[in-house]
């Protein structure tokens, strides 16, 4: 069972305070703290379609509220405000955003395994840092190493940029899965629970600075390519398995096999290999052994 304290810290970035400024049951005596933003919880989807939800501007308060929402705000907003009578919250608009934190993209299917994302990552060079499994598909984060914060003196412009990041990085999951492409880049998403954390890696975060020459490095043939009429792929047998493509064999016996910053090394091969085992229906001890 993943710490739930280690994921919500890790996606929010320092954007909350770790305390509750009021009613604290773990503030030491005498702690201060500044304040920070906010973010916006929602106990179910019907009360999301209305606007009626919880503010929240402390870790503690989120912690208290384990497993009670569907959804929030993974990134912060400098304040929220609630209308008097309804419990209806405002303030999660873009230029009340205070920080970047996370891209999430949304797939709107399971059709297939949530490996077959992680697979992906490897392709791209930038491994998801958490996978949640949703009603209808999954929704993959991809974090920040350090959140992107936005201001007025630029005209918020890191808004404009951090979307265009954004889109692409949902073209690129287009390509193989189906993705809604019409998802707001920086509103509400699912919230991680006890019960729907398929997948989480802190180690996976990348700077605004790497995925930004990502997107500029974008070929045209792959933005164009998303455009198209999505092809689905259809399998030959339910026997056809990742265990049997080429790229397995010549990956399992590489001898040498060297990693930095940047390249995908030897732990990530491990992973890939662990993957198509598991993709191919094979059994641990399989994998441990090589056996194929």
């Amino acid at each position: 069972m993943e710490n739930m304290n280690v994921i919500y810290k890790t996606i929010l970035g320092s954007g909350l305070r770790e305390f509750k400024y009021l009613n604290s049951h773990l503030k030491p005596v005498g702690h201060k703290e500044e304040m920070k933003g906010s973010i916006f919880g929602f106990r179910e989807k019907e009360a999301l379609k209305v606007g009626r939800g919880v503010i929240l501007t402390s870790i503690e308060a989120m912690n208290d509220n384990t497993d009670s929402f569907t959804h929030w705000t993974p990134n912060v907003y400098r304040y929220g405000k609630k209308r008097e009578f309804g419990g209806i919250v405002e303030g999660y608009n873009e230029k009340n955003l205070r920080q970047i934190n996370t891209f999430v993209i949304d797939i709107d299917s399971k059709s297939v395994n949530w490996s077959e994302i992680l697979l992906l990552g490897l392709e791209m060079g930038f491994m998801p840092t958490m996978i949640l499994e949703t009603p209808k598909g999954y929704q993959v984060y991809h974090v920040l190493s350090r959140p992107s914060f936005v201001t007025s003196k630029t005209n918020y412009k890191v808004i404009d940029v951090a979307k265009k990041i954004s889109r692409n990085l949902k073209k690129a999951y287009a390509l193989k899965f189906r993705v809604d492409m019409g998802c707001n880049d920086f509103g509400i998403a699912r919230v991680p629970r006890k019960d729907n954390v398929l997948f989480f890696d802190q180690d996976y975060r990348y700077s605004f600075g790497e995925w930004l020459n990502w997107s500029l490095k974008q070929s045209d043939s792959l933005l164009e390519e998303a455009k198209e009429p999505k092809m689905r792929l259809v399998r030959k047998s339910d026997r056809s398995r990742q265990i049997d493509e080429p790229w397995f064999d010549m990956l399992l016996h590489r001898g040498q096999i060297r990693g930095q910053k940047g390249v995908l090394g030897r732990n990530n091969a491990i992973l890939t290999l662990a993957l198509a085992f598991f993709s191919s229906g094979k059994e641990k001890e399989n994998c441990e052994f090589n056996d194929a």
